[in-house]
């Protein structure tokens, strides 16, 4: 067993005076009281990137990032610098540290240095809000009650944004057929619904839960999953399975978790037809829409009931009647082939539009049933080809790799497609690539030791043992799904699975705050953590002021242009290894024709950012109103060279060698709109 590296201290006791008094009244102690207050704020952030593009723009993630480093630098001064660790939680967190400074190094190979940062600045979000997690005194109840509010909260937001969709005849809700509100990314929605499914069905199987939670998480479950659906996303038809598996194969309570997962999952079959027809209808007939959806939502909502009345009984019976040993193993069995048999219909799914058509075609050999058009039966995807240019990248610069976050101007010089892929779109690849083997190995370090501290036991008392297999099966879900998205640049996504995890290695050997004697050591540690604290700060809050300042000029530039461009100075000098502010700057003097301003600014961004085919390109268009034609031609042929497969820079470099001249205003129009889409 895992010694730890201090005697761990013991509980610590209820203040004095009033709020001790108020906590005895309640029944709740000081630990419950400052993790599930400090857990559930964590929560509420969550909540609120779901609602906001899953948290992508740094105008979104960045304010939480800085309260959550805020909580952890309290916990941690609280504790006078010294804290009670095993020595595997240690190395977890070690590692996990080591991860985020190796990004930070990366800023100085990246050849996109402003990204470079952003990245790494998001693995401290990571980092942050694990540590925060891991070293709050955590009780089973607390821990319980902050990952039960997540699951709730998600599904009600889950279930306005279905009502939502329901009600609004609007086809920008979905992309390609696939629902993509309220995160603005299909794959996002599922990774978050999911996140909360698995939570659900943990917390409506376990005995100890009250009777009506128990129902209301199980109905949960079969609303989210069915939810899941309407953006088909095909790894989560492999991951929820494998995940299942695992969980039943290696953790407690094998007969519960396999029960759970049948009940949550079993609903999608005769509902399957009525979810997939919203995607025909979003991406051929979106006008129809609305008729589809309505269908979709009620039979979410049905089966969801159902479920939750089902599970309430089971409740009251599993309160009532406990099976011997024997009777346990023959049940068990039985619910683990009911969720292998659901399982297999899932993995079915994938090549075939209708899982019941395979049943019943092998029954009747009838192969001429109609089905409905789904992704699930193709796996053609652009991510082979992404994954191709990743690889290639690692080889290439195999120790340290590319940099954080700088694999967008590689794929778009070797892509063989017409995607502009902005990440790697896989977790490992992402890493290996873009941190080498250095920081694949950091990460993996953390991932493996966090992961097995997280594995819940037998031994575990009940509360326990539910945190802890609610989140590892959360973790399980995210490292599986992450291995085929970009999900580690999605702060809504991941951070929730980072902090779960935390919270699930804590509980095995609860990390409590002891109170150290003060003396020159102590002092030290806390100086030194209020300093890395406010360099974190400078680091997070340098990128978030100027990234407001870019959104307040792009808001005003029509009607104040000098206060515009005031602004993004001011940009520019916050965040002097981005190109983001004279990129607007140029784009806003394109669309007023100021052409001075329009090559100043362009030049300046390709001083930041030699390889932006952007910049090139604008100044190759104000050479052309200018009258330079080679110079013209000069700096298309450079953007040609970084995005070779974009077919307007072949237009326009075909349009001056035949000497004709392109005004920059006519390439510009909505430039300042478009720039700020995510590459998906």
């Amino acid at each position: 067993m895992d010694e730890p590296t201090s005697l761990s201290p013991p509980r610590p006791a209820p203040p004095e005076g009033r709020l001790g008094r108020a906590l005895q009244w309640a029944g709740v102690g000081l630990a419950d009281a400052t993790s599930a207050v400090a857990g559930l704020a964590c929560v509420a952030i969550f909540l609120i990137w779901f609602q906001k593009g899953a948290g992508y723009d740094v105008v979104i993630w960045i304010p939480g990032a800085l309260l959550i480093l805020f909580l952890l630098a309290t916990v941690v001064v609280a504790s006078g610098g010294v804290l009670a660790l095993s020595r595997a939680q240690a190395v977890a967190l070690i590692a996990f540290a080591c991860f985020v400074a190796w990004s930070y190094a990366s800023i100085s190979w990246a050849n996109v240095e402003g990204d470079a940062w952003e990245g790494a600045n998001r693995n401290l979000l990571y980092f942050t809000i694990f540590a925060l997690f891991l070293l709050l005194p955590w009780t089973p109840k607390a821990a319980n009650l902050v990952l039960t509010t997540y699951a709730g909260g998600v599904t009600v937001l889950t279930a306005a944004a279905i009502a939502h969709v329901s009600t609004t005849v609007d086809d920008a809700l979905f992309v390609r057929g696939r629902l993509s509100y309220p995160t603005g990314y299909g794959n996002a929605n599922v990774a978050v619904f999911l996140i909360a499914f698995w939570i659900a069905v943990i917390i409506g199987t376990r005995r100890h839960q009250p009777v009506v939670v128990r129902g209301l998480a199980l109905g949960a479950a079969a609303f989210l999953a069915q939810a899941a659906l309407l953006a088909q996303t095909r790894v989560a038809l492999v991951a929820v399975p494998l995940v299942g598996l695992v969980l039943i194969a290696v953790g407690p309570d094998r007969l519960r978790t396999a029960v759970g997962l049948a009940l949550s999952l079993v609903p999608i079959i005769p509902t399957w037809d009525i979810h997939l027809r919203v995607y025909r209808d979003a991406e051929d007939e979106p006008r129809f829409l609305e008729n589809a959806m309505q269908p979709s939502g009620r039979a979410m909502a049905a089966t969801a009931v159902a479920v939750a009345l089902v599970g309430v009984a089971w409740a009251v019976i599993d309160r009532r009647l406990v099976p011997s040993r024997r009777v346990g193993r023959v049940l068990s069995l039985a619910a683990a082939c009911v969720a292998v048999a659901v399982a297999g219909i899932a993995v079915v799914a994938i090549a075939n539009a209708d899982p019941r058509k395979a049943l019943r075609g092998a029954w009747y050999g009838d192969e001429a049933i109609p089905t409905t058009e789904t992704r699930f039966r193709s796996l053609r995807s652009e991510r082979y080809d992404i994954w191709r240019v990743a690889l290639d990248r690692w080889r290439d610069e195999p120790v340290h790799g590319i940099g954080v976050d700088n694999f967008a101007v590689d794929y778009l010089r070797q892509r063989t497609t017409g995607v502009s892929a902005k990440y790697p779109h896989s977790l490992e690849l992402g890493i290996l690539s873009q941190l080498g083997i250095v920081g694949m190995l950091l990460f993996g370090v953390f991932a493996a030791t966090a992961g097995v501290l997280a594995v819940p036991r037998g031994s575990d008392p009940p509360w326990t043992r539910a945190v802890r297999t609610a989140a590892l099966a959360v973790w399980l879900y995210w490292v599986v799904h992450a291995s085929f998205d970009w999900f580690l640049e999605i702060p809504g996504v991941s951070a929730p699975a980072f902090a779960f995890l935390g919270a699930a290695v804590a509980l095995g050997r609860r990390p409590f705050v002891r109170t150290p004697a003060s003396g020159p050591a102590s002092a030290a540690a806390v100086t030194t953590t209020l300093m890395i604290a406010v360099s974190a700060v400078i680091a997070l809050g340098a990128p978030w002021l100027a990234a407001r300042h870019v959104d307040n000029a792009v808001e005003r530039w029509s009607s104040d242009p000098a206060g515009a461009y005031e602004l993004l100075e001011r940009a520019r000098t916050l965040n002097p290894l981005s190109s983001e502010a004279d990129l607007f700057a140029g784009a806003i003097a394109a669309r007023l024709d100021n052409r001075d301003r329009m090559h100043r600014s362009f030049s300046r961004v390709l001083e930041r950012d030699p390889s932006n085919w952007y910049a090139h390109l604008e100044l190759g268009l104000t050479h052309s109103v200018n009258g330079r034609r080679r110079a013209a031609v000069r700096e298309v042929r450079h953007a040609l060279a970084l995005n070779p497969r974009e077919d307007i820079l072949h237009d326009v470099l075909e349009e001056l060698q035949a000497g004709r001249t392109i005004a920059p205003r006519s390439l510009d129009k909505g430039f300042v709109e478009a720039i700020r889409e995510r590459n998906r």
